[in-house]
């Protein structure tokens, strides 16, 4: 291995460099992150009466800057560098500050791992590479572009349109031909229109003919024509809607671009998702004294308020299909029988300000099968989350009066939740999991075995990574909760890599940019009434 000191600094910050090494190992410090790296060189510059352009402008500085952690380990100084978004390289640097190497990921999780087990033998491990699971699939390569899946993947078919229209226009026309809605047939009838070629054909007639009508008439009017011509309810509610999905796709066939392709999927039932099952087991879910409660909060004034906003939104948006069906939606969560003074005994609660959502509570059971009565810390709901799946999934069935279009996953133990039912239903699962544990507790998972009794943390880092693998799509608030920020890791980003010492090691956790992660402005009732 080279030394790599040369290609980082000035040759005038070398010494100031070896000084620094020194000053560190002579402090009395554990593990560093970021903030703790900067006050160590401050500490450094004071007592070395450095300059204010050396503290702001040197090499020395801007190097340090980029570091997110520090520690001793196996007799040298281990530093992981962040040296741009998402983007990372890892030293060993020499006690003198003479030497400094670059090292593998797998080298420095070893590092990271002697750290906390010291003497300690038998640090044997699962190494863990979720990489391969994403090899053909389109990724995104501009960071810019995370968190824009859906754009992302609009232009990539897109280009694909372009390069090879006649197999993607056959493909769009069998797309279209899929679409029904408890078994009646939706957009186009594949019976009377058999090939793409005539289904072009037919659309220019249609809408030659669509403009002699009233664009205000309902879809009424013209439903026996367009039946009789192969085109089934869903383009519109309103000839004039009628008229501008046809000429999007229109468009969209003879000049693809990503805006065609949004606009137009936007105007059609794809499939049709009017069933959707919301996750969140643990806490007191309720709309009545349950705030203030353990594990319960934030989160469940978030989930009521886009349960009502999105009952809205996609109300709105089936009625402008021509389609009169009514979504439903309903939030999975736990029956509590010792409830207190919440109503979190009940088994279904319509939820306030809604036409037809509900809360649907299934009781843990534990290994015996029997009820558990009383609550059970968001830490501590690990056991019983299968079975609560297998019970779950016979509740929303009748529920449904069958399968959900969507589920979608909360925090941690939901998004656990939703992977199971997502496979057992096999439909599409949405992962949302805002402020999870590992960017809250510091070197937890360094950590992991001083805390497992207590928080169980291998048990939720674990059912966090596979939840976030598992899923069709993920759903932030920001996109810095997916990659952060240029000095602060995200946090999706820092289960790209990590290590449980003496239980596995993760290598690639996730990756940042797949087209699934996308920044979502979160409902209000407002924003629904507007779009």
């Amino acid at each position: 291995m080279k030394n790599v000191l040369t290609e980082i600094l000035n040759k005038r910050d070398h010494k100031d460099f070896k000084e620094f090494v020194v000053f560190v190992i002579n402090q009395q410090f554990g593990i560093c992150l970021r903030n703790g790296i900067i006050q160590l060189f401050r500490q450094y510059c004071s007592q070395n009466n450095k300059t204010q352009k050396f503290r702001q402008n040197s090499s020395m500085f801007n190097f340090l800057k980029k570091a997110q952690e520090l520690f001793l380990a196996d007799g040298t100084l281990v530093m992981l560098h962040r040296y741009a978004i998402a983007k990372y390289r890892y030293y060993r640097i020499r006690l003198d500050g003479e030497y400094m190497e670059e090292v593998s990921l797998s080298d420095y999780l070893d590092l990271r791992d002697s750290y906390v087990l010291k003497n300690k033998v038998g640090n044997s491990h699962l190494q863990i590479d979720f990489m391969p699971f994403y090899d053909f699939s389109p990724s995104i390569r501009d960071t810019r572009t995370v968190g824009n899946g859906i754009r992302f993947l609009n232009r990539y078919m897109c280009s694909n349109f372009f390069s090879r229209p006649d197999e993607w226009n056959a493909k769009l026309f069998e797309f279209l031909k899929l679409h029904q809605h408890d078994g009646r047939q939706l957009l186009v009838n594949g019976t009377l229109i058999k090939d793409f070629h005539t289904f072009y054909k037919k659309l220019e007639k249609m809408l030659e003919w669509l403009k002699h009508k009233k664009p205000e008439a309902s879809h009424h009017s013209v439903q026996t024509r367009m039946k009789k011509e192969g085109f089934e309810v869903g383009w519109g509610n309103t000839v004039g809607r009628i008229s501008e999905t046809i000429q999007t796709l229109l468009d969209l066939i003879s000049e693809p671009s990503d805006h065609l392709l949004e606009n137009f999927i936007s105007r059609v039932p794809m499939p049709l998702i009017s069933k959707i099952a919301i996750i969140s087991p643990h806490g007191w879910f309720g709309q009545t004294n349950a705030l203030g409660k353990p594990d319960t909060g934030g989160q469940v004034i978030y989930i009521l308020d886009q349960v009502r906003a999105l009952e809205k939104h996609l109300s709105k948006e089936i009625r402008l299909t021509g389609l009169d069906v009514q979504p439903k939606i309903v939030v999975l969560t736990r029956l509590i029988p010792e409830s207190q003074d919440t109503t979190c005994h009940k088994r279904k609660e319509e939820i306030f300000q809604t036409d037809n959502s509900y809360i649907l509570r299934v009781p843990f059971r534990d290994s015996q099968y029997n009820i558990v009565k009383h609550w059970v810390s968001r830490f501590k709901i690990w056991p019983y989350l299968e079975t609560f799946a297998e019970d779950a999934s016979t509740e929303l069935l009748s529920e449904f009066e069958g399968r959900p279009d969507l589920i979608i996953g909360n925090y941690s133990d939901g998004n656990l939740v939703a992977s199971l039912l997502s496979d057992k239903f096999d439909v599409i699962q949405c992962t949302i999991a805002h402020a999870l544990e590992k960017t809250k507790y510091a070197f937890s998972d360094l950590h992991w075995q001083e805390k497992e009794q207590e928080y169980h943390f291998s048990l939720q880092y674990t059912a966090d990574i596979f939840s976030m693998n598992k899923s069709d799509f993920i759903i932030t608030s920001t996109l810095q909760e997916i990659i952060g920020t240029e000095n602060t890791m995200g946090q999706y980003e820092s289960y790209q890599f990590f290590s449980l010492p003496q239980l596995y090691q993760v290598i690639n956790g996730i990756n940042l940019f797949a087209p699934k992660f996308n920044v979502c402005l979160l409902y209000t009732s407002d924003a629904a009434d507007d779009n």
